[in-house]
């Protein structure tokens, strides 16, 4: 059963209850672990909102005042490209929404037709994402249109930025809120880094060896924080290889603000 926000239509394309099931019994206890450790890296950064909505009014020097009003986001849908299958850049997304206190969020996979990665799907359950469904990008473009007219929301493309680009434009025309994965150039180890595990947080990112080169835009696992780390993306020290976080994405995305001034 769909969201009360979202329309009706999308509860013929959620994904069914045996597929979470089967995905969360496919993903190993240590992999289950490091999406846990994620969820909670996640709400210990960013805690939790003390209220969904709040107003401060301001005396200003010169007179008058000013009063701001701050509420969450209504919605936020999250745009797969077919192939996306990374469990923790997928919190990692996802998770900013939740505890900002957006509470109706999807997960869209749009142009696949075969089962989903295991890690995705449990990354979702272990998040409390409960819908999750298979559309065309047009049926994606569609969704995000009804609940535009209902409500502010946000966007997220995640994956591959041609697949998922006629919902790019969609929401650049519509004057919708979106954020675009930035692209991560490599997964940059050094000798100490687990990078079976970087592979399976990152699933098709080429692993190379950590240079000041190879850094830059890149995911950095390495023992140190060193200078070559100056220009990553993010670093991740030994025996955090599992982790992700997007240090772009803020509350304050996830915040809708209006501003009265008074006399």
């Amino acid at each position: 059963m769909s969201d009360a926000f979202f329309p009706s239509w999308v509860d013929g394309r959620i994904v069914a209850d045996d597929a979470f099931a089967q995905a969360y019994a496919a993903v190993s206890d240590r992999q289950r672990a490091w999406l846990k450790t994620t969820i909670a890296r996640h709400q210990a950064l960013y805690g939790f909102p003390e209220c969904d909505a709040g107003s401060a009014r301001f005396s200003l020097r010169q007179g008058g005042a000013v009063s701001v009003h701050s509420r969450p986001a209504d919605w936020c849908i999250a745009v797969l490209e077919k192939n996306y299958a990374s469990g923790p850049r997928l919190l990692a997304a996802t998770l900013p929404a939740l505890l900002s206190g957006v509470r109706a969020v999807c997960v869209v996979r749009v142009g696949a037709d075969d089962s989903w990665p295991a890690a995705v799907l449990t990354a979702c359950e272990l998040a409390g994402i409960e819908l999750v469904a298979d559309m065309t990008p047009d049926a994606a473009v569609s969704l995000i249109q009804e609940v535009h007219a209902r409500g502010r929301g946000r966007v997220m493309l995640l994956g591959n930025h041609e697949q998922v680009g006629s919902v790019g434009q969609i929401c650049a025309a519509a004057d919708i809120a979106a954020w675009r994965e930035p692209h991560i150039s490599c997964l940059a180890a050094d000798s100490a880094a687990d990078k079976d595990v970087l592979r399976w947080a990152h699933p098709g990112v080429d692993v190379v060896e950590a240079t000041s080169a190879s850094a830059a835009r890149a995911l950095v696992a390495a023992a140190q924080k060193t200078d070559i780390c100056r220009h990553a993306i993010v670093h991740l020290g030994t025996g955090q290889e599992g982790l992700f976080y997007w240090p772009q994405l803020s509350r304050a995305f996830f915040t809708e603000q209006s501003v009265s001034f008074t006399g």
